[in-house]
């Protein structure tokens, strides 16, 4: 019998495909999304890269019909810079990853019905869905973690109130509250190929939820999950950030498939919170996803780029995990052609550029 594009996704990134895949719809039915998954499914052929040495495998999406995001929205040529944010097609943007959801999912099936209600809500709604996704996996990847819950409001030693914060666990007898941000428009950064600096507003309101003073017996964490790698720019500000929020120990920023970085104004906090983060197995997610986006609009973007650039000083201590870490730089990107568009309003490419997840040390 003729496997699915679900079987065998799920046989790649699972030890029991089949018991992983009818556990996931299970879970999928229960949480009564307001879009269907399944009947959305998505396959992307990506293009050829000699650079590779492999054949990349197909990326299967699901597509997430009024997710703010898509080519359909607006042309090139009315295409303002503000709206060039929204303009692009693809994973994160308005389609999203099985696995991911999946682990998702297994995740949020573990903890307590209370606490499984708000981020429900969040995932069933095409809005909130891919930012709720990343948030709960922020949950996936601390040792000895124990006790998790919603985090609830902190209260300042004056009466002062912060809202309500994301996750609330311990790992490693550490007591952690995190609170997780997801960035869809840092993709421009991956698709113009680091022109695009990292502004402050990736930054803008980490921390904003909890007490301005630095906590004396527990962590208070930022946790950021973007498309690109981090550069010059994005550790200039983040440092930025933690010497104007001091109730802020530490930000952790992830790619979509790269490594986490773990950085902190305190080299104990820093050394302490690596000890505390794993990084997922090889195999956990999919090799690589793919963003369409317009050359036109990005020749716009490139030709407005400015000279200016955040830079951290030696203050700002970082750890990254893996530690070791493979790019590849493709010295002629694969361009891809619109064929036309799917039936659920989704464009349907030929020759899909992809992104890499970074090699872990295990694979290299």
């Amino acid at each position: 019998m003729d496997q699915s594009p679900l079987d065998r996704l799920f046989a790649r990134h699972f030890p029991n495909g089949p018991g992983a895949l009818d556990r996931f719809r299970r879970q999928l039915a229960a949480a009564n999304l307001d879009f269907p998954v399944e009947e959305s499914i998505i396959i992307a052929e990506p293009a050829d890269i000699p650079e590779l040495g492999i054949k990349l495998p197909a990326a299967v999406h699901y597509f997430i019909p009024g997710a703010g995001f898509g080519s359909i929205k607006t042309s090139a040529e009315s295409s303002t810079p503000a709206r060039q944010l929204f303009t692009s097609d693809g994973m994160g943007l308005n389609a999203g990853c099985p696995v991911r959801l999946a682990r998702a999912l297994e995740m949020l099936s573990s903890l307590a019905p209370e606490e499984r209600l708000e981020p429900l809500a969040n995932l069933r709604a095409s809005k909130t869905h891919l930012a709720t996704v990343e948030e709960i996996l922020w949950l996936t990847v601390w040792k000895e973690q124990r006790e998790i819950r919603r985090g609830g409001e902190l209260l300042h030693s004056m009466g002062q109130k912060a809202r309500d914060i994301d996750w609330f666990f311990w790992s490693r007898q550490i007591p952690i509250y995190l609170e997780a941000k997801y960035r869809p428009t840092d993709w421009m950064r991956l698709a113009d190929r680091g022109a695009t600096r990292v502004r402050d507003s990736l930054f803008s309101d980490i921390g904003s939820k909890f007490p301005r003073e630095k906590p004396a017996l527990q962590m208070h964490i930022g946790a950021i999950t973007g498309f690109a790698e981090p550069d010059a720019s994005f550790f200039g500000n983040c440092e930025r950030k933690l010497l104007s929020t001091p109730g802020l120990n530490a930000v952790l920023y992830r790619s979509l498939l790269g490594s986490i970085y773990v950085c902190s104004l305190s080299e104990r906090t820093t050394l302490l919170l690596a000890e505390c983060v794993q990084f997922p197995p090889a195999g956990e997610y999919p090799l690589s996803y793919g963003v369409q986006f317009d050359r036109r609009l990005q020749a716009q973007r490139l030709a407005k780029e400015g000279s200016s650039e955040a830079r951290p000083t030696d203050r700002l201590k970082i750890a990254a995990l893996p530690f070791v870490s493979k790019s590849v730089r493709l010295k002629y990107p694969p361009r891809f052609k619109l064929m036309g568009w799917h039936a659920n309003g989704l464009p349907k490419f030929a020759n899909v550029p992809a992104f890499l997840a970074n090699t872990p040390p295990e694979e290299k």
